[in-house]
């Protein structure tokens, strides 16, 4: 088609992640989203601020994803995720140590 162009990958970013929020809200699986709070939306969080607050570098967040050690991002484009931010803290909180009594 002449004139139409494909829009760039990061526009209507905002657009997607309030969709997959609404879409969330909406899920019907009740054993999937039995911890979800339906009263406050979901927090995605993108690779730059999950390194940051789990102190992981890239390439360790993907091998840890790859053995299942670390949660799997939301895909909300052809080249675009993001993580829960419930997801991230859940795993850190898991991770935590705890002092020896």
């Amino acid at each position: 088609m002449a004139g139409t162009k494909k829009p760039h990958a990061q526009q209507g970013v905002s657009e997607r992640v309030a969709r997959f929020v609404e879409d969330n809200k909406a899920a019907s699986a009740p054993n999937q989203w039995e911890t979800f709070n339906h009263s406050e939306p979901t927090r995605l969080l993108r690779r730059p601020e999950v390194e940051a607050r789990t102190g992981l570098s890239r390439s360790t967040l993907y091998d840890w994803m790859k053995r299942g050690e670390f949660p799997q991002p939301v895909k909300l484009g052809e080249r675009l995720v993001a993580w829960r931010d419930s997801d991230i803290a859940a795993w850190l909180e898991s991770r935590e140590t705890r002092g020896a009594a």
